[in-house]
């Protein structure tokens, strides 16, 4: 059935269409397939499979759905599959789109993240007989992601002023997963910025302390559908329209990331929201008056053309939409009309080198809107023929979202490191698994009369008294097991050979995969000497 409909979906294209279409897929660096699942053998996979997989399409065709299934872990693996059977019995004799990731293990033994935009197709019983659909290398975005889920723990309640409209909502207390969802309507409004308030129609005074009706949603459901995903995943995006004044519609783009604390519980969850009423406006349009282009296409993530003699003369719907014009405003216009001057050179170059036959490379450049602004944009092309003649294919990929969570990340780990140094207590950092410090404040060098460099890669025993130490370190690992402690009093000896009476408390924290031990050491001489 379903090989039958492809069949009968490519043949109704004229044959530069198709053939086009083909060697557009193929020259993708995504995982583009089609699967049948009773047979679990490859209808079609593309040839950027062999990049990802490590192996000829021939082979992963001969071996079909083994190779991927051996590339992720058990448990997700499991979990997507028990997702595709409940999709297919949700709708049985139908084509259901989902989107999941997975981590996939890369044959030069590295783990890479993937977001598989999908399309499930059920029998009339309601069992899954196939999938088809583009899987995206997105790791970068991925550890980015859970970069800043870190930072922003350790930074409480800070969040970066911006043009973007940014709020935190929180719970009463920590919950668990589970009772989160269930009490949505508990969440308040900690924090929000002008511009989010702006955008609400109301002020930062009024908003604060407020619950999540306060947001004026058309469709408060979906508003609450959005919160339910982002505690369940763990972050989110949706799009949300507003009521705006005079009963005006105005449409906004949110990311949502659930605040967990060391156990998993939820305290509550941050919000980036932009106002797209004008993209959602030209997007409202596309979709009315283009439906030419194939359905797998349309699910592309990223903009997809192809070009000869330095013209467009293929344009899918999201390369229109990353720089505000229609799909036949592009055609004719060249990728000169779309990046800025300082990279012209560098464009040209590239564009001859695939017009030669020879191989692209990614390369970065700054794309130009139709309204004049600037973003960043990554672009892949590689050497195609179409009507006989040299052209050239290629992938573009909007890197806004990746620099502004890099920049947050930036900020976040500069105000930080700022209330870090400017704290009075001493404050240490101990690797969990070496027993060694790795970070010390200024209030710290002061504290043990050593200076930081002397400080880093010492051994944390070596701050104890010599007849404390073996118990002093005992009580340090018992915090990192427990996740931290309350304060408790224990014995420094500086550099100096004085022992200092200090309250101690610790909290644990996460580095690059690593456990780590903050230390608050406070000293309490002077209360010792009064008492």
């Amino acid at each position: 059935m379903t090989e039958e409909l492809r069949r009968t979906d490519e043949a109704s294209l004229p044959a530069d269409e198709r053939k086009a279409l083909h060697e557009i897929l193929d020259s993708a660096e995504h995982l583009i397939y089609h699967a049948n699942l009773r047979t679990d053998a490859y209808e079609y996979i593309s040839v950027g499979a062999e990049r990802i997989l490590g192996a000829p399409v021939d082979e992963l065709r001969r071996r079909g759905l083994v190779v991927l299934r051996e590339r992720i872990p058990e448990e997700i693996r499991r979990r997507n599959a028990s997702h595709i059977q409940a999709l297919a019995a949700a709708a049985p004799g139908q084509r259901t789109r989902t989107r999941v990731e997975y981590p996939l293990h890369l044959p030069d033994g590295r783990q890479a993240w993937f977001s598989d935009a999908m399309t499930v197709e059920a029998d009339a019983d309601g069992r899954p007989v196939a999938v088809f659909g583009i899987a995206t290398d997105v790791t970068e975005h991925y550890m980015a992601k859970q970069s800043l889920r870190e930072t922003s723990r350790m930074l409480g309640d800070f969040f970066a002023q911006s043009m973007d409209g940014c709020f935190a909502l929180r719970f009463p207390g920590p919950l668990p997963r589970d009772a989160a969802i269930a009490r949505l309507d508990a969440l308040r409004f900690l924090r929000v910025n002008e511009a989010f308030a702006a955008q609400c129609g109301q002020t930062a005074a009024s908003l604060a302390g407020a619950g999540i009706e306060a947001m004026p949603a058309k469709f408060p459901a979906l508003w609450r559908q959005a919160l339910a995903d982002c505690l369940t995943a763990g972050n989110s995006r949706a799009t949300v329209e507003f009521m705006a004044c005079e009963g005006a519609s105005a449409w906004v783009e949110m990311q949502l990331l659930a605040d967990v604390d060391e156990a998993g519980r939820v305290l509550g969850l941050f919000g980036i929201q932009r106002d797209i009423s004008q993209r959602i406006a030209q997007e409202r349009e596309l979709r009315e008056s283009e439906e030419k282009y194939s359905g797998i296409m349309r699910a592309a993530q990223v903009g997809i053309f192809m070009l000869q003699d330095m013209r467009f003369i293929y344009v899918n719907p999201r390369l229109a939409d990353y720089f505000g014009y229609s799909e036949q405003e592009l055609l004719g216009m060249g990728p000169l009309d779309i990046v800025g001057t300082e990279h012209h050179g560098w464009v040209r170059d590239q564009m001859r080198r695939l017009a030669a036959g020879e191989p692209g490379f990614p390369y970065e450049v700054t794309g130009v809107r139709k309204d004049g602004s600037s973003f960043p944009v990554a672009i892949m092309g590689m050497p195609a023929t179409f009507g006989g003649a040299p052209a050239s294919v290629g992938t573009v990929f909007d890197l806004t979202a990746q620099r502004l969570v890099e920049e947050q990340i930036g900020e976040s780990r500069n105000r930080y490191r700022a209330l870090f140094e400017s704290a009075q207590d001493a404050i240490i950092v101990i690797d969990g698994e070496e027993s060694v410090i790795v970070e010390a404040n200024v209030a710290a060098e002061t504290l043990l009369r050593r200076p930081r460099e002397k400080l880093l890669r010492l051994p944390s025993a070596q701050i104890f008294p010599a007849d404390r130490q073996q118990r002093h370190l005992a009580e340090l690992r018992r915090h990192i097991v427990s996740g931290g402690s309350a304060p408790e009093e224990m014995r420094v000896r500086n550099a100096d050979g004085e022992d200092i009476p200090v309250e101690v408390s610790t909290s644990v924290i996460e580095a690059a995969g690593r456990k780590q031990l903050q230390a608050t050491l406070r000293d309490i001489s002077a209360r010792r000497r009064a008492e």
